[in-house]
């Protein structure tokens, strides 16, 4: 019976990761997504991944910590004088990588990194095509996870069709439509948690 079933699910499960793959990228094509300009919030995701890894993963161009504790001192105690002093030494705005990542983890600026190019119109593209290799990844990472936790190189019926739902959802393709942190923070939740899982099958 196992035989079977592997022999049935094993030629459907490469069928549905490819079809996922289409099916996003036709969806991109149909929606005029890869045309589309970048919108403000991805401009500063961007600047911020131009960057570089170093820079992201060290906060080079951002407020140190103890930079940080003296300006929240100083407006606590409402000193004006040392408020101007402190800004004075601070990174502009415009290149605190803090701040155009809008305060979230620097994980995703690395990734972005990969598709910045200094032609503008390329650019944009490539970090277009960037959401599509995204998506693919994650489609990857949760089909092996249910691989490695099972035990078995195939999804049975039931896991296709969840797999299945899920990307061809509006959920999970409106996730793609623009740069953003949140997609990352799932796929990192589905990887702890499949290691989460293998190690207390371990420790029982």
């Amino acid at each position: 019976m196992l035989k079977r079933d592997s022999k049935i699910t094993k030629p459907f499960t490469i069928f549905s990761v490819f079809f996922c793959f289409l099916y996003i990228v036709f969806s991109f094509i149909y929606s005029g997504s890869f045309e589309k300009k970048l919108g403000w919030d991805e401009v500063d995701y961007m600047n911020a991944s131009k960057a570089g890894i170093i820079a992201n993963a060290f906060e080079t161009r951002s407020p140190s910590f103890i930079q940080f504790t003296k300006l929240s001192m100083a407006k606590y105690s409402k000193d004006s004088n040392e408020i101007t002093k402190i800004n004075s030494t601070l990174p502009k705005e415009a290149e605190d990588l803090f701040r155009l990542r809008h305060f979230h983890p620097p994980l995703p600026t690395y990734y972005w990194s990969l598709f910045i190019d200094p032609e503008k119109d390329i650019n944009d593209f490539s970090l277009h095509v960037s959401k599509i290799v995204f998506a693919f990844l994650s489609i990857l990472v949760f089909v092996f996870s249910i691989f490695i936790l099972s035990k078995k190189q195939y999804l049975n019926i039931l896991q296709l069709i969840v797999l299945l739902s899920f990307v061809t959802s509006n959920l999970f393709l409106s996730s793609l439509k623009f740069l953003n942190f949140h997609p990352f923070h799932s796929l990192a939740c589905i990887i702890f948690l499949s290691a989460l899982i293998l190690f207390l099958k371990k420790e029982s």
